[in-house]
């Protein structure tokens, strides 16, 4: 049969006394030393309403750090995939200038080619005359 939160939460609270109830719990499937070295000063083998308690707030505090780190990580992308659109463009705008360079030098040196045609035939022009 499935319980519902409320049920749940009927039974929790019928079998939890005051704030200092205590709880006795096995950490056969639990990493103790990973337990440990989040609540250095714990006491895991008997467990206190105010431990859960305590368990909760550590673990929203570290899913609010993990948010931040994760919208921190989310800017830095932002940031760099921007800064990639930038770069990108600057290379393509300086390609673009180089080729129009190029087409300059292209067109200079067939109008310096055809001056020079045109000065030999000029200079041929006035020998044959002389």
């Amino acid at each position: 049969m499935t319980r519902t939160r409320r049920q749940a939460k009927e039974t929790a609270s019928e079998s939890v006394g005051d704030a200092t109830s205590q709880l006795s719990v096995s950490l056969d499937a639990v990493d103790e030393e990973v337990l440990y070295s989040v609540f250095p000063d714990g006491n895991f083998s008997v467990v206190t309403s105010d431990d859960v308690i305590e368990l909760y707030r550590t673990i929203i505090d570290q899913s609010k750090a993990l948010d931040a780190l994760s919208r921190e990580r989310d800017d830095a992308t932002s940031a760099f995939e921007r800064k990639d659109v930038e770069v990108d463009q600057a290379l393509q705008d300086k390609e673009r200038v180089v080729r129009e360079l190029e087409e300059s030098v292209e067109s200079l040196q067939a109008e310096a080619s055809k001056l020079k045609q045109e000065k030999e035939q000029l200079c041929m022009i006035i020998r044959s005359s002389v």
